[in-house]
């Protein structure tokens, strides 16, 4: 067993613990960013441990980026292709 899924099966043993519930994820909704790091990726597959409104806040946050990506390469793509055509198909 490696030390991830060690700690892993710790974390989901210590969830069903309402005290470390709560705590866990009032930490998370104070440092959602604890998500987007390295170090802690492997919560991503622990989704278990988190609360819905977690959950929630890191789908919407996902979503925003998705979307913003997908506003700038439109606006890239618009960008070229006045430059290319001039504004005329």
């Amino acid at each position: 067993m490696c030390a991830l899924q060690v700690i892993r099966s710790l974390l989901v043993s210590l969830a069903h613990e309402e005290a470390y519930y709560s705590l866990f994820n009032d930490f998370i909704s104070h440092h959602p960013s604890v998500l987007e790091e390295d170090g802690f990726s492997f919560l991503k597959h622990c989704m278990a441990l988190l609360s819905f409104d977690n959950k929630r806040a890191w789908f919407k946050k996902k979503l925003s980026k998705l979307r913003y990506q997908n506003i700038c390469r439109h606006f890239a793509d618009s960008v070229l292709q006045l430059t290319l055509f001039g504004g005329t198909r």
